[in-house]
């Protein structure tokens, strides 16, 4: 137990050594600008049902890398039903449960919400699945308190960067040592995030990979065409909506985000998203159990883990 103490101690203080803290102000570097863009109790007084209006994001919609993770269907409050979108059904769309007509819409979002912006989830916990998820929000569209949004720069690759680096297990491994039941800007602010695109390894590959799973939908055919502009996408073709192949792809980014931009070992991977990869069965260690579980259940194997030894040699 000690070793493995020591073993977490050192895959930390290593993490956090190569970058400063995501809240410190640096000359030259690109700086986050959190809002939480309406709230859905103090606010509820904007909000409208039906078709017309700005769609509202909620917790439950946001996922790694998707922002039409779930759809609204019916009931309110702790009665309301919400079904799953996957990749690979023609079902897939933003399906809100409110909506904000464009007249009623806060002055403090003016600019903001025409913006292709961070969205990530406010409700977090050690024992989630994942603790930090993270998706590129598109415009016209407003979030509420439990999304919180993230501006870093007017330059789209800053935003991909860092996306891909927040759904990565190494840094849901720092994460999740952290949090209780919010991911709170005081965890976000201390965590390590690297933001210099052009000194950070491997931002390139990140950035191409994080876009091809991020630049999904029709509320995106403008951010694919300004990235193929950019030369971060190779075509419009380049998108992944293939739910296999979004896993292996996620997986790769993975591999990129430990190896070269944390400076992590293979055996270091595979203790974060196991310990027992490493130290042996009952070591009373647990990371990613919970998510383990789920795909021991529905797969029949650690699918995830095996994506990343595959990609790890791969890549």
């Amino acid at each position: 137990m000690e070793f493995a103490s020591q073993y977490e101690v050192d895959v930390c203080a290593r993490m956090y050594g190569l970058y400063p803290k995501f809240g410190t102000e640096i000359v030259g570097l690109p700086y986050r600008h959190y809002m939480r863009e309406v709230d859905m109790g103090t606010d509820r007084g904007l909000f409208s049902e039906g078709d017309e209006g700005l769609p509202i994001f909620e917790g439950r919609m946001i996922d790694a890398y998707d922002y039409r993770a779930k759809g609204y269907v019916s009931g309110r409050g702790r009665a309301a039903v919400w079904e799953d979108y996957p990749f690979d059904i023609s079902e897939k769309r933003i399906q809100p449960q409110w909506r904000i007509l464009p007249g009623r819409v806060p002055d403090k979002l003016a600019g903001r919400i025409d913006l292709y912006r961070i969205g990530f989830g406010d409700v977090a916990s050690p024992t989630n699945q994942r603790a930090l998820c993270a998706a590129l929000v598109p415009p016209a569209t407003i979030c509420g308190d439990k999304v919180p949004t993230i501006i870093l720069s007017s330059d789209d690759k800053d935003h991909l960067l860092w996306i891909g680096i927040a759904n990565s297990f190494a840094m849901d491994f720092l994460v999740r040592k952290k949090v209780s039941l919010k991911m709170s800007y005081t965890i976000m602010d201390s965590l390590p995030f690297p933001r210099n695109f052009s000194a950070t390894p491997a931002s390139k590959e990140i950035t191409k990979r994080v876009c091809m799973l991020c630049a999904v939908g029709p509320e995106m055919e403008y951010f694919r065409e300004a990235a193929i502009e950019a030369g971060i996408l190779p075509s419009a073709a380049d998108v992944v909506e293939d739910a296999d192949k979004r896993a292996k792809l996620a997986a790769e980014i993975d591999v990129l985000v430990a190896r070269d931009v944390f400076d992590l070992s293979k055996d270091e991977m595979l203790y974060i998203l196991d310990p027992e990869n490493i130290l042996g069965q009952d070591c009373g260690i647990e990371t990613f159990k919970a998510l383990r579980n789920r795909e021991m259940r529905q797969f029949d194997e650690f699918r995830t883990q095996r994506f990343i030894e595959e990609a790890w040699d791969r890549v």
